[in-house]
């Protein structure tokens, strides 16, 4: 009885305490969150010297505050941003906070403090570390670490390398977004050229009412779906000012068109568009102003 005894304190003193017990019962969800409760949200990454970016949800969407300036915040970016947090499950954990520090990216100089805002007046705090590659896997680690607590885990997503991107990536630079399938007509207008109109006419493509060539419509759509500027040019007023070139799109699964208008300016040409209202970006004069504003004679077969 003696020795059956020893040896159940043994068995059990190696299941609670040995490293695979640690594996097996280390929690489950790092966190889980209501993203549609969430009113607001800060990061304080590296990138920006740990200087706070404040998001608002209102009721356009999100905002971006930064050293005093609110700009539109690009919702795609932020619904990529939140939605690992819904149910964020880890990988695997590393190892206890004050051990994994440095090798992990929770030093003061390279971690990111994450606070989140609910509805309710409940917040919820993340330390973000740095991220790897997943072994094995195609895919993106991330090593996050809940306030107050003294695991770090290891978790499938991008989150750590959006939280440190510099405030300009959270901003949406895009002029024309859409299907090229619901494109319905885009209309040129040019200082320098006579203006003319590109439009669907059933399934085939004319240009002021002639043929035009489908190839190049259909490359040229393409790329427009996806168009957007370089940079930002925050200090530009193009209020008062006339636009040497404007293009009108109809999409026919928006209830309005999106224009986008070309400024010339000292040094150059700046754009805006009605997707991002009070948005004034950098437009490249040799490469992005001829790709997008072509001569009516381009279309012809």
């Amino acid at each position: 009885m003696i020795v059956v005894a020893v040896l159940a304190i043994i068995y059990a003193v190696s299941f609670l305490w040995s490293p695979r017990a640690r594996v097996r019962t280390f929690r489950d969800t790092v966190i889980t969150l209501d993203t549609a409760a969430v009113t607001s949200f800060t990061l304080s990454p590296p990138s920006t010297g740990h200087q706070e970016l404040l998001f608002k949800r209102d009721d356009h969407g999100w905002t971006m505050t930064y050293d005093g300036h609110v700009f539109s915040a690009d919702q795609e970016k932020v619904r990529e941003f939140l939605a690992p947090f819904v149910r964020m499950r880890p990988k695997r954990m590393v190892g206890g906070l004050d051990l994994v520090r440095d090798r992990y990216g929770f030093v003061d100089s390279a971690r990111t403090d994450l606070h989140f805002d609910l509805v309710n007046g409940v917040q919820e705090s993340l330390n973000i570390g740095r991220n790897t590659f997943s072994p094995g896997d195609v895919g993106m680690w991330s090593y996050v670490n809940l306030d107050g607590d003294r695991d770090v885990f290891a978790v499938e997503s991008t989150t750590s390398m959006l939280a440190a991107q510099v405030p300009n990536e959270w901003r949406p630079r895009t002029l024309v977004s859409g299907d090229p399938s619901d494109f319905q007509k885009l209309t040129f207008r040019s200082s320098t050229d006579t203006s003319y109109v590109l439009e669907r006419d059933s399934t085939v493509w004319t240009v002021d009412g002639a043929p035009a060539d489908e190839g190049k419509v259909s490359s040229y759509l393409s790329g427009l779906a996806r168009a957007k500027a370089q940079s930002f040019a925050d200090t530009v007023d193009v209020s008062g000012r006339t636009p040497t070139h404007q293009l009108e799109l109809i999409d026919r699964s928006r209830p309005d068109p999106i224009e986008v208008n070309v400024y010339p300016t000292v040094g150059g040409f700046v754009v805006t568009s009605s997707l991002n209202p009070g948005n004034v970006m950098h437009f490249d004069m040799t490469r992005e102003l001829p790709r997008m504003f072509r001569s009516r004679s381009y279309w012809t077969p």
